[in-house]
């Protein structure tokens, strides 16, 4: 598994409405609301090539 050591800044895109948003990954995890549309996007560095995202809708909605 890839473990980082630091706290670094990330810019994500948003799935569900394309905004540019800032993150901060820690450890290789980074967490991100979206302020626009509301989803929730999970990112994971599992390896040097491989990246896993998720994302969640907010309650009552669908991923657009």
């Amino acid at each position: 598994m890839y473990q980082e050591d630091n706290t670094k800044p990330i810019e994500v895109v948003c799935n569900n409405c394309f905004t540019r948003i800032m993150g901060l990954r820690v450890d290789g995890i980074t967490k991100v609301q979206c302020p626009s549309c509301g989803a929730v996007m999970v990112s994971r560095v599992m390896s040097r090539r491989h990246v896993q995202t998720d994302t969640y809708a907010p309650r009552g909605q669908q991923i657009i």
